[in-house]
């Protein structure tokens, strides 16, 4: 659904618990929180994952840079819950 926006995927790992996958380049937020409502709504993206350890979530450029520098991933979740959700 997404081939014209070239997204770009990237794979980090933060700390010894997390691995990240982040999806980037949206045009806006809009474009951001419809990926994100299509692949909650998609059942087979997640099928062999452990949906108890797993999150995703929308993040800006700045609060990703500031996520993977302090690497506090509860506490953006946190915010992230209270704004978005």
């Amino acid at each position: 659904y997404f081939s014209l926006n070239n997204l770009q995927i990237n794979n980090r790992i933060l700390g010894t618990n997390y691995q990240v996958v982040n999806i980037q380049s949206f045009p806006n937020r809009l474009g951001a929180v419809e990926y994100m409502r299509l692949i909650d709504d998609d059942d087979t993206l997640f099928l062999n994952m452990d949906m108890d350890i797993t999150d995703a979530f929308i993040i800006s450029a700045g609060n990703y840079n500031a996520l993977m520098k302090e690497g506090k991933v509860s506490d953006y979740l946190d915010f992230y819950k209270r704004v978005y959700q």
